[in-house]
């Protein structure tokens, strides 16, 4: 399966690029996920990844909202690489080896995985007008 290799090449490495996300067979235009969570094994390989104490840049690629409650705190950078696509690879790497200086602040608000399990993905967690 790859996650004993992957471990290791995590323990003996200086600094890990840690890229997790959806996939368009997951999300898209017309098909939207029942939730945010990372799918499949995602979050429980990225802690494992993060308890090998090598400093992790977490880069997120994805269409949709991914929820991070139990990563939060535990990279030392998170990245939205969004859908990067084909010249987006170059821009990203520009920007991790600090060729460049883009960075910005998220044009969404990112709720707890909580709030989508309480109220639903169409409210996204916020109160309705009384």
């Amino acid at each position: 399966d790859g996650i004993h290799e992957a471990l290791t090449l995590a323990k003996q490495a200086d600094v890990v690029v840690l890229c997790l996300g959806i996939t368009k067979e997951q999300e898209r235009e017309g098909i939207d996920r029942q939730d945010t969570a990372l799918p499949g094994l995602q979050e429980s390989f990225a802690l494992r990844v993060i308890d090998t104490k090598t400093p992790v840049v977490l880069v997120l690629v994805h269409g949709g909202q991914v929820a991070l409650d139990n990563l939060v705190g535990g990279p030392m950078a998170i990245v939205e690489a969004f859908n990067p696509n084909g010249i987006g690879g170059k821009a990203l790497a520009v920007s991790l080896f600090g060729y460049a200086n883009k960075w910005g602040k998220l044009p969404y608000t990112v709720y707890p995985y909580s709030c989508y399990a309480r109220h639903g993905r169409s409210q996204h967690g916020s109160r309705t007008n009384a």
